[in-house]
């Protein structure tokens, strides 16, 4: 059985899509499965693009929500990615 890698873009895509509702870092980084590294490579990444935002949950502590950027980046990705999948079905 061959091991199946996510691309940068599949877990930019969890990242968001685990964000969708508001949530701490941890609670993100476990949800869309990724390691320390990676999730802080692609957390601060989104963060400066504007696809993340900071919020503060009712006790002042940090939580992270997907922005509309976020969300029509997300759209655009689950597109391109139906399209590649039809294509390799030919």
């Amino acid at each position: 059985m061959g091991r199946s890698y996510r691309s940068k873009y599949d877990i930019i895509a969890d990242i968001l899509e685990a964000a969708m509702n508001g949530a701490k870092k941890t609670h993100i980084m476990h949800t869309a499965n990724v390691n320390y590294y990676s999730f802080c490579k692609y957390f601060r990444m989104l963060l400066k693009d504007g696809l993340l935002t900071e919020l503060r949950d009712p006790n002042g502590d940090p939580i992270y929500k997907t922005t509309e950027a976020g969300i029509e980046h997300l759209k655009m990705f689950a597109r391109f990615s139906n399209r590649i999948r039809k294509a390799e079905k030919i």
